[in-house]
């Protein structure tokens, strides 16, 4: 595995990616209501969370047109039977660099990424409020946006180094959401 996580190999189920940012969709909050349909009958009751995150997620912010759903299951997401999931179109493994994820897609054109986690992964929070906050904040919202064009442009839509400069300046705005989320929660 390569140190540097810009560096790995998505592997060979996972289909090429260009980066391509677009115009909101209102059709991206029906198809991930679709998506979790789908999920909670495939998995029953191993499924605990299911949340729609990520730009799609983000009423008016501009993305890439891929529908980002995370779920927390019972168990080790790497114990998660494949089956169920590969029979409603989960057949894009791809390879990351952390031990308590696993990563899928549906679709040649990367309509939908699946990530699952445990019961408990700090994860799971960390992309709920980084959404959370964007949904608060149309000026940081509306940054974002322009960060995310900026980036595909500058790298024609190559996703390994539009990744990596994203991961960069997104380090800032996560500080931030982390700091409204505190300050929003009770004591």
């Amino acid at each position: 595995m390569a140190d540097n996580k810009f560096e790995l190999d998505p592997g060979p189920e996972w289909p090429p990616l260009h980066v391509t940012i677009v115009d909101p969709d209102p059709s991206w909050a029906p198809r991930f209501e679709l998506e979790a349909a789908l999920l909670r009958e495939a998995l029953g009751s191993r499924l605990i969370e299911i949340h729609h995150f990520g730009s799609t997620a983000v009423p008016g912010l501009a993305a890439k047109p891929i529908v980002d759903i995370a779920i927390v299951v019972e168990g080790e997401p790497a114990d998660l039977a494949l089956e169920p999931l590969r029979a409603i179109g989960y057949v894009h493994r791809r390879r990351t660099h952390r031990d308590d994820l696993l990563f899928l897609g549906k679709g040649n054109g990367h309509e939908v990424h699946l990530q699952v986690f445990g019961v408990g992964n700090p994860e799971v929070r960390r992309l709920l409020r980084l959404r959370d906050y964007l949904r608060s904040h149309p000026e940081e919202s509306q940054r974002y946006a322009d960060l995310k064009r900026a980036l595909a442009d500058k790298h024609a839509g190559a996703v390994r180094y539009y990744a990596r400069d994203k991961f960069f300046e997104l380090q800032e705005l996560n500080a931030r959401a982390e700091r409204w989320d505190t300050e929003r929660l009770p004591s």
